[in-house]
């Protein structure tokens, strides 16, 4: 594929992370980019027109595909699930299906073009202390496990007050989550119970009360027996620790400094100078005794408040946090990647497809075909990635649309053997997908 540039941008002027596999261009554009660039010949617009679009037609049937076996997997397990199921999974189906399920939910994310937020990068995260001044605690151990996704990175620029600036608003930068997904799983009560006794040596009866106080903000109908998916846009990184279900929100130090200095510094002077009132109004009259009781009342009623309001502004910004930038939920989640999924997968194959017909059968045409797309994708969007070459060819094989030639060399299949190919396995797929409804 050579797209003849006039100029090519320099990094500085280049947008996206040149480690993000994703691709932020809509498939559209890439399509007709493709068509319109010069890379065809006048005679063969025509065909690869229709040889693109096949492709496309064929990744869409083998979503719907994915997206019904997914949905077979997820079932047993899906919190949101409405419909009477006729039979019920024992416990060692549920063993296998869920290890399936895993497995299809990784493979999933990362052919969404998501990355893997490892246990070495989470206790890094968990580490940093939200910018925003909301500071809360999450117990990893209470999961079965986490499955933990990210995809792209930017930043934001906001404002706060602060004791150092002496109140005044100053700006600064956080780190966001273009798009972030998660998927848990509750460990059951008898392995957690067995864990918390050997862990806090205590009892059984003590450990199962240890366990409902730990499990008490859960919501209603949480259980170990489901798997929870969801999915954020534009997530601050300081911030995952929030977005997991028993996640407990701590008091920065300055705001128990302040609620000491003003809630118990006064409550100590109000119950004080109410004694040395009671002890005067003994000597006077019952009516100014009871009067007296009620402003020691009133005394420790506003300073109660002052901490209830304390706690409302944390609850507030996690409600904000989880409000506005909630994309999906469950089996929700699974149709929106597998769409995302389709998407990237479509922009691959028809970009490496067209690089590698076009480009030169010679010794390290792969890599020339990745260095190709990166250009052409520079050039005409002016964004960085890191074209996943391996992950498309694979495809393209599967698929027969490109042949390994022998010496390391790619054959990939003419246009008109290309259309053939595709017609012939896009209604492969749909028998495929009708015997599968059939058995079912």
């Amino acid at each position: 594929m050579d797209t003849r540039p006039e100029h090519t941008p320099t990094s500085e002027t280049l947008t996206g992370d040149p480690k993000e596999r994703f691709i932020p261009i809509d498939r559209t554009a890439i399509f007709e980019r493709l068509l319109s660039s010069g890379v065809w010949g006048a005679h063969e617009v025509d065909e690869a027109r229709i040889v693109l679009s096949y492709i496309a037609r064929v990744r869409q049937q083998d979503s719907c595909l994915s997206l019904d076996r997914l949905a077979h997997l997820y079932d047993p397990f899906n919190p949101d699930d409405e419909t009477i199921n006729s039979t019920e999974a024992d416990a060692e189906t549920r063993v296998m299906l869920l290890g399936d399920l895993v497995g299809e939910l990784k493979k999933l994310f990362e052919g969404a073009n998501y990355s893997s937020i490892d246990e070495k990068q989470l206790e890094k995260i968990l580490a940093e202390s939200s910018p925003e001044g909301v500071s809360v605690d999450v117990d990893l151990t209470d999961f079965d496990f986490t499955l933990l996704y990210s995809r792209g990175e930017t930043t934001e620029k906001r404002e706060r007050r602060s004791l150092e600036t002496f109140f005044m608003k100053k700006e600064f930068e956080i780190d966001l989550y273009r798009r972030f997904v998660m998927a848990i799983k509750l460990k059951p009560d008898d392995i957690r119970l067995k864990e918390i006794m050997k862990k806090e040596d205590i009892g059984l009866q003590k450990a199962e009360k240890r366990l409902a106080k730990m499990r008490a903000d859960l919501p209603k109908g949480a259980t170990s027996d489901k798997i929870y998916i969801k999915m954020f846009k534009y997530i601050p990184r300081q911030d995952l620790e929030m977005l997991f279900p028993n996640t407990k929100i701590k008091l920065k130090y300055w705001d128990k400094v302040r609620l000491w200095i003003t809630a118990g510094g006064t409550t100590v002077f109000g119950v004080v100078t109410t004694v040395l009132k009671v002890l005067t109004a003994a000597a006077l009259s019952p009516f100014f005794l009871l009067m007296v009781f009620f402003g020691l009342g009133g005394v420790v009623f506003r300073q109660v408040m002052n901490l209830v309001n304390t706690r409302n502004k944390y609850m507030m910004q996690l409600a904000q946090n989880l409000y506005f930038h909630n994309l999906a939920n469950n089996q929700s989640v699974l149709a929106l990647l597998i769409d995302e999924a389709e998407e990237e997968n479509i922009k691959e194959e028809m970009l490496l497809y067209t690089s590698l017909l076009k480009g030169s059968q010679t010794h390290g045409q792969l890599q020339r075909a990745k260095a190709d797309i990166e250009r052409f994708l520079a050039h005409y969007w002016n964004v960085k990635i890191d074209f996943d070459v391996d992950d498309a060819l694979q495809r393209l094989r599967e698929d027969g649309l490109v042949a390994d030639q022998g010496g390391n060399l790619l054959k990939p299949l003419p246009l008109a053997d290309a259309k053939a190919l595709l017609t012939a396995r896009w209604a492969a797929s749909l028998d495929t997908g009708m015997a599968k409804a059939i058995a079912a």
